[in-house]
């Protein structure tokens, strides 16, 4: 059993090679051979083709939003092709046309390759996930780390010197300071 093809683009891939790239070769042999007007003609061709056939494939294959910035351009360069006189057409014409003709195939091929990777997005990254994770890790170390503190400072007061003293009770101050008078006396 044969596997079901899961690109969209690959039949408006092989036609755009099937019907533009073979009127672009039939172009280029004509150029060759100094026709300059078949060449346009098979140029022109190519164009029309392209903008009647192979834009329209592309852009109904799925991802239009991803297609149509390179279908359009191709469409634009096609009606320049066409304003071109394959009757009296000179080499310069020929050069014009063979031109706008590759310009257009290589924008349906941009296209099919837009196309793709949006039918075809990247993964979903965990950096946010591990990010989040992360920031609250720290912030459990932070509350912790403040809470351990707050518990020791009950233990013991500072003065301004930041020395720590102890507490002592009323009864063992009174104590203390009669020994001390008796001493004295």
């Amino acid at each position: 059993m044969a596997a079901a093809n899961t690109n969209p683009y690959a039949q408006a891939s092989s036609d755009l090679q099937a019907s533009v790239g073979a009127q672009v070769a039939a172009g280029n042999a004509a150029w060759t051979s100094a026709n300059y007007p078949a060449a346009v003609l098979a140029y022109q061709s190519a164009g029309q083709q392209g903008a009647a056939t192979i834009g329209p494939e592309i852009d109904a294959a799925g991802y239009p939003q991803a297609t149509q910035k390179y279908t359009q351009q191709a469409w634009n360069l096609n009606g320049t092709l066409a304003t071109i006189d394959s009757a009296t057409a000179t080499q310069t014409d020929a050069l014009e046309a063979q031109t706008l003709a590759q310009k257009i195939m290589q924008l349906y091929t941009q296209a099919i390759s837009a196309g793709q990777a949006a039918s075809n997005p990247p993964a979903p990254s965990n950096l946010p996930i591990w990010l989040a994770l992360g920031g609250i890790a720290v912030l459990g170390g932070v509350i912790l780390g403040l809470h351990s503190r707050k518990v020791d400072s009950g233990r013991r007061t500072t003065r301004i010197s930041q020395r720590p003293t102890r507490h002592v009770s009323s009864n063992a101050a009174t104590r203390r300071m009669s020994q001390a008078q008796t001493r004295r006396a």
